[in-house]
């Protein structure tokens, strides 16, 4: 949700807010995403229980009827473009609850969209026999991370 929010930059704003709300600027200094499913049709077709999940998020009753306009806003790379802060996306390899594929995917795209430089990647490798693939705090770089908060400007 961080990324999605961060992304789309106010676009997602509730109708008829107070001037004083609607006139705030919600777009981030800089997003981090942990472990969050990234690209929806790839969480839904590569998760067991992906399907169920994503349905439940968009309030849909299948995949097959739920409305594609619906689906791409609620997936965040739909939102990038060159004015998006920095985003710092933290991926566990493997991960049996959000697969990794999907997740490379949307860093290239992102790359693409808001720009070389402004995407960090930590494809984190918690090792295949610890059974920990989601829990990245195994293996998330720590120093990396905190290099890339250091970068993002105060407001």
């Amino acid at each position: 949700l961080a990324l999605l929010v961060g992304l789309a930059g106010g676009a997602l704003a509730a109708p008829g807010l107070p001037a004083e709300l609607a006139a705030f600027d919600s777009t981030p200094a800089g997003i981090v995403s942990l472990a969050a499913p990234t690209d929806l049709d790839g969480f839904a077709a590569y998760t067991p229980g992906g399907a169920e999940m994503i349905l439940g998020f968009l309030g849909c009753t299948d995949m097959a009827t739920c409305d594609p306009t619906l689906v791409a806003e609620a997936s965040p790379q739909t939102w990038a473009d060159p004015t998006d802060p920095p985003v710092y996306l933290a991926q566990g390899d493997p991960d049996h609850v959000v697969p990794v594929a999907p997740t490379d995917a949307v860093a290239t795209s992102l790359e693409e969209a808001v720009g070389l430089g402004k995407i960090w990647y930590d494809r984190v490798d918690s090792g295949e026999d610890s059974g920990r693939g989601h829990d990245i705090d195994h293996g998330l770089n720590r120093t990396v991370l905190g290099v890339f908060i250091g970068t993002v400007d105060p407001r």
